[in-house]
């Protein structure tokens, strides 16, 4: 995941995708909003560790319901804290009110070691 289409991002991607590497460029504005394959890549990032926070970033600025609704489910099916932590810095990410709903349902239903899981309920707090 390259960060930015300037000269750099675009040399880097360009490098990138002659070694053989599945590129995606992410720029400041709403690309990834009505592009399926770019909500796709941003979700499949979500399982390295290495972008996980930036594809998390880039998730929750979309603010689109249909994301959050997709981070919640995510969350719920997630096998441990660091793929959680990833998915709730989506949803805080997102000020939408689908993204609140998708926090306080998992902060009600549990998930994740106690630690996390008060660490969750304390972020809905603040």
């Amino acid at each position: 995941m390259i960060i930015g289409s300037g000269f750099g991002g675009s040399v880097a991607a360009l490098r990138a995708a002659e070694k053989g590497y599945r590129v995606a460029v992410l720029e400041a504005g709403r690309l990834a909003a009505n592009d399926p394959s770019a909500r796709r890549f941003l979700f499949e990032s979500l399982a390295d560790r290495g972008v996980a926070p930036s594809a998390a970033a880039a998730l929750g600025r979309l603010g689109d319901p249909a994301v959050s609704e997709e981070i919640g489910r995510r969350l719920g099916a997630a096998r441990s804290d660091e793929e959680r932590r990833a998915l709730v810095l989506a949803l805080r990410l997102d000020a939408s009110p689908a993204a609140r709903a998708e926090l306080e349902r998992f902060a009600r239903e549990g998930g994740g070691s106690p630690a996390f899981q008060a660490k969750a309920l304390r972020g809905l707090e603040q």
